[in-house]
């Protein structure tokens, strides 16, 4: 009698914890909580609310979620342009405010050149900084002095004297096989590699000045890297990331 006694208790309070839990899921997506089905007046009164609050409060809920996403309400191309001309502590000021400032950007803005260093390698399946074929060439000489290595090459083309006191401002480096192409690291690769690949990056583009890294992205064998030099991070937004998803969703490798 006792064991049923603690069997019934236990299925008692299991079934309020999953009747609770359900009422703060459906809180969650539709302000009111759950329909049960039990006593028709509450049911009744639930529909009520949820009809209040799907039809007249779902404005100021996407409010609410555009303020903690883009730290705005705007939603429209004003939106577009007032974020890429403007500071985020002024996106809540009036439409006619924004507009007349976004037409008036070249009063209060200036555009500034920059150089883009852009190279891709093979690094032969590893994190091997140095090439075992080539043992007197380092990373340096590719991504910092092409123009002292590598006169006339292509890797020259377009370097002249007047661009050496001007450095790189943004490197994106793409690499291929980073990791050995075998089964185990298509179905599941490492990112030990591409981590490692990321430091030495960034302690050899920093030898005369440094540079962060904005961010990366790796697929399987294939790892982009994005660096800047720190002048530049607070002038930078919306940084967005993604890949393909192909081969079983984005978990085997597919170039």
């Amino acid at each position: 009698m006792q064991m049923l006694e603690k069997k019934s208790r236990l299925e008692e309070v299991f079934k309020q914890m999953w009747i609770n839990n359900g009422n703060e899921i459906s809180k969650i997506y539709a302000g009111t909580g759950a329909i049960q089905g039990g006593s028709k007046l509450m049911d009744g009164a639930r529909s009520a609310a949820r009809t209040i609050q799907n039809n007249l409060l779902d404005n100021s809920k996407q409010e609410a979620i555009d303020i903690l996403l883009v730290g705005s309400t705007l939603s429209s191309e004003l939106a577009d342009r007032a974020r890429n001309l403007l500071p985020y502590n002024t996106l809540h000021a009036p439409n006619h405010v924004l507009r007349e400032m976004c037409k008036r950007y070249t009063e209060y803005t200036e555009a500034v050149p920059i150089r883009v260093g852009a190279g891709t390698y093979n690094v032969n399946g590893g994190k091997h900084f140095r090439s075992v074929v080539f043992k007197d060439i380092q990373l340096s000489d590719w991504l910092l002095d092409p123009h002292t290595k590598c006169q006339g090459s292509l890797v020259d083309i377009g370097y002249t004297d007047a661009h050496k006191s001007i450095p790189v401002d943004i490197y994106a480096i793409g690499f291929e096989e980073i990791v050995d192409l075998n089964a185990a690291n298509i179905v599941n690769s490492s990112s030990e590699n591409a981590k490692a690949w990321a430091a030495e990056l960034q302690k050899v583009l920093s030898r005369d000045r440094p540079y962060v890294l904005l961010t990366y992205q790796q697929l399987v064998g294939v790892c982009l890297y994005v660096f800047v030099r720190p002048e530049h991070v607070p002038y930078i937004r919306d940084v967005a990331v993604d890949s393909v998803k192909t081969g079983l969703g984005g978990h085997t490798g597919n170039k």
